[in-house]
């Protein structure tokens, strides 16, 4: 089965119709346009939103619980800002604390987690 040039080029013509052609590059005026209008279409982001607030709140709570549980009941704020690396027992303890206080246990990895992430929003808010 041979094909004629007409049907050759209906089908050329319909695998061109199907790529798309490569954009040009963005010459720097439009750069700068789109810069300007995202500017000043979008508000600019805050900080923290509401909800990274209240868990900010939330997790210096815990925090403070934990620092009471433990002997001599040192200072929270002082405690929290030895958290580093080398002093890495002091998070796992708090973890620890979290799975095992007697009313409130946390079952999930998931939940630890996060509270451990509240925990790091809570040491950046008072050191850095």
């Amino acid at each position: 089965m041979s094909l004629d040039l007409v049907q050759i080029a209906r089908i050329q013509a319909q695998l061109a119709a199907l790529e798309t052609p490569e954009a040009p590059p963005l010459t720097s005026e439009e750069l700068q346009h789109y810069w300007d209008r995202g500017n000043e279409r979008r508000p600019i982001r805050p900080r923290h939103s509401d909800n990274t607030k209240v868990n900010i709140v939330n997790g210096q709570r815990r925090w403070i619980a934990f620092c009471a549980s433990l002997p001599n009941a040192p200072a929270w704020k002082p405690l929290l800002k030895t958290l580093s690396w080398d002093n890495r027992g002091l998070a796992e303890s708090f973890a620890k604390y979290l799975v095992r206080r007697p009313k409130n246990r946390v079952g999930a990895k998931s939940t630890v987690c996060r509270y451990l992430r509240d925990l790091s929003a809570v040491f950046n808010k008072y050191s850095g």
